[in-house]
């Protein structure tokens, strides 16, 4: 629903406090005549005035997005993306029911898996790429992808290209299967992982809009 997208976009990444916005959308309640679409429509113009687009992008784009947002908000921003390779590639397959986002049994709870590890023994040609890598990329959300908690402790401190081979090339979830084509030599680097934060913002950029 449209409130849900807002709530998302504006309060979720804190792109606004609850009561900066309360009374826009009270007068919003307090004056609604029965026509949907012209609701529709100010709840939308009142998000994208709380989260521009440029703030929205600049939110996602977050060098530190892994530490900045919770458990919840990580992982339904990458259930949305899944669900919406699920349903938008060929051949299509069912898209993850809101049931999983609430699993309560702790190994099948979805969790944010960093694709190159937080502690990967892998090393690129110098220290300085190293300390670039952590930097920019390691916990952005070009670098994490949905995993269930089993599977991910599965994967441990493996380094990427174990991952790309033993896990996720056959894996049951789209955005997994996905990854090896951002590699950029048959490496998963800075490119690669500012090529998939891209493509994850576009489908953002798209879904968190009226």
């Amino acid at each position: 629903s449209l409130l849900s997208k807002f709530a998302f976009r504006v309060f979720t990444l804190k792109a606004k406090r609850t009561n900066d916005v309360d009374t826009a959308l009270n007068k919003i309640a307090r004056d609604f005549k029965g026509d949907y679409d012209a609701l529709n429509k100010m709840i939308d113009a009142r998000m994208i005035e709380a989260c521009p687009d440029s703030l929205f992008v600049n939110k996602l784009s977050d060098p530190f997005f892994y530490q900045e947002y919770n458990y919840q908000t990580k992982v339904f921003l990458l259930w949305k993306y899944e669900n919406h390779l699920r349903t938008s590639d060929t051949p299509a397959y069912s898209p993850l029911g809101v049931e999983t986002l609430f699993e309560v049994e702790e190994r099948l709870k979805f969790s944010s898996e960093h694709i190159h590890a937080q502690n990967s023994r892998f090393q690129f040609e110098s220290a300085e790429l190293n300390d670039e890598f952590k930097k920019q990329c390691l916990n952005g959300i070009g670098n994490l992808v949905i995993d269930s908690r089993s599977a991910n402790s599965s994967k441990g401190r493996n380094d990427w290209d174990t991952k790309m081979t033993e896990f996720f090339s056959n894996a049951p979830l789209s955005s997994q299967n996905e990854l090896n084509t951002f590699l950029v030599n048959h490496v998963w680097d800075k490119d690669s992982v500012e090529k998939r934060k891209e493509q994850l913002i576009a489908v953002a950029l798209r879904h968190w809009k009226n």
